[in-house]
C-alpha cells in the first residue's frame, strides 16, 4: 500500500508538471484498490514516457513550458548571495575535477549517443552530428565532439536547454532523480558532456585571462528584470562568446515586435577554476573566434545600461574570486 500511495503522488506531482487537469480525491486505505486505478496509473506512466522519449518532442524544455511559462535565464541563474554561487561552482568543479581519474571517453560518448542523439531526427545534419560523435568513440578523441557542437547549432541549443532545466530543477526546486522526470531524463546525458568538455587533455586550451562578448536576442524582458549592479549570478549552460566583439554583436541585432537584444561582456579573470576553453584553432568556424564559457561559474554584474526606449541592453560581467 506505501508503494501504491507512493505511485499516486509521483503521478500527480507528474500531471501537475504537465498540466493535465486531474480530480483531487481522497486516497484511503484499503486492500480492495482498483484495478481500473492502476491500469490507469500504468497506461498514464507510459503514455508520459512515450510522449518524452518519441522524437518530436524530446526537447524537455518545451515540455517544461506547457504550464505557465517558466521565468528563468536560460543561461544564468541568479544567486542570492556572492558566497553561495562560489560554494556551488567550488562544488561542481570538484566533482568535474576527478575526471583524470579516467582518462577515456568512450563510456561518455556512448551515453550521449544512447541517451540523446539516438531520438534526433535522421536527416543530413542529424547523422553529420552522429558520424562526429562515433568518429570520437572510435578513436577515443574529444576534438570531433568539438567541432560537433561548435558546427551545429541544433546540437549546442538543446544540450544547452537541457542543462539549464537540469540546474533549474536540481538547484531551486531541490528535486532529485528519483522525484523529478526532467532530472531522470537530463542528468546522466548533460554529465557525460560536461565531463568531455571538462577532460584534462583539453587542459592546453584552458582560457586564464581574457574578455569575451556574447550577443543574443530574448522574447521576454522578464529573462532579464532582475539582472541589476552587483547581482551575483552562476552559468547554467555552456556559453559561446567571442574574443571579437564586432562578431558577438552580429547576434544581438535589435530585433522588431517584442523582443530585445542583449550585449554581454565578461571578464573571464581566473588562476585555477575551470572557467572556459579556447576552441579558435578547433572550432568550425575558426572566424567567430569562440571562447566557450562552461557550467557553473560565478561572476557579478558589474553594469547594466538599458537604451530609452529598452530595447536594447549591456550588461558586464566579471568572474567572481577563487
Amino acid at each position: 500500500m506505501a508503494l501504491w500511495n507512493w505511485l499516486l503522488t509521483g503521478w500527480r506531482w507528474f500531471l501537475t508538471l504537465l498540466h493535465i487537469p486531474t480530480r483531487n480525491r481522497a486516497i484511503v486505505p484499503s486492500t480492495l484498490s482498483s484495478a481500473a486505478d492502476e491500469t490507469s496509473l500504468e497506461s498514464g506512466l507510459e503514455k508520459l514516457r512515450r510522449e518524452i522519449d518519441c522524437v518530436g518532442v524530446y526537447d524537455l524544455h518545451n515540455i517544461l513550458r506547457r504550464r505557465n511559462r517558466i521565468e528563468w535565464c536560460e543561461w544564468h541563474l541568479n544567486i542570492d548571495q556572492n558566497n553561495n554561487a562560489i560554494k556551488i561552482a567550488k562544488k561542481f568543479h570538484k566533482n568535474f575535477g576527478e575526471l583524470k581519474l579516467s582518462p577515456t571517453i568512450v563510456d561518455n560518448v556512448e551515453i550521449i549517443e544512447e541517451m540523446f542523439l539516438k531520438f534526433m531526427p535522421h536527416n543530413n545534419d542529424w547523422n553529420e552530428i552522429r558520424n562526429h560523435f562515433k568518429k570520437a568513440r572510435q578513436q577515443d578523441n574529444l576534438l570531433p565532439i568539438i567541432k560537433a557542437y561548435t558546427l551545429s547549432q541544433q546540437l549546442s541549443s538543446r544540450i544547452n536547454k537541457h542543462s539549464a532545466a537540469n540546474t533549474y530543477h536540481a538547484l531551486k526546486l531541490y528535486c532529485t532523480l528519483l522525484n523529478c522526470p526532467i532530472l531522470a531524463q537530463t542528468q546522466e546525458y548533460t554529465d557525460a558532456i560536461t565531463k568531455i568538455f571538462f577532460h584534462p587533455k583539453l587542459n592546453d586550451y584552458l582560457v586564464r585571462k581574457e574578455t569575451v562578448y556574447r550577443g543574443i536576442v530574448l522574447e521576454d524582458k522578464k529573462l532579464v528584470a532582475n539582472y541589476k549592479e552587483g547581482v551575483t549570478i552562476i552559468t547554467t549552460t555552456f556559453l559561446s562568446t567571442s574574443t571579437n566583439r564586432e562578431v558577438a554583436d552580429c547576434f544581438s541585432t535589435i530585433p522588431s515586435g517584442d523582443m530585445i537584444s542583449v550585449f554581454c561582456i565578461y571578464n573571464i579573470n581566473n588562476t585555477y577554476r575551470r572557467t572556459a576553453l579556447d576552441l579558435r584553432k578547433i572550432s568550425s568556424f575558426e572566424h567567430e573566434q569562440e571562447i566557450l564559457i562552461l557550467r557553473y561559474v560565478p561572476f557579478t554584474i558589474k553594469l547594466v545600461e538599458r537604451t530609452d526606449d529598452d530595447r536594447r541592453m549591456t550588461i558586464c560581467f566579471d568572474e567572481c574570486k577563487e
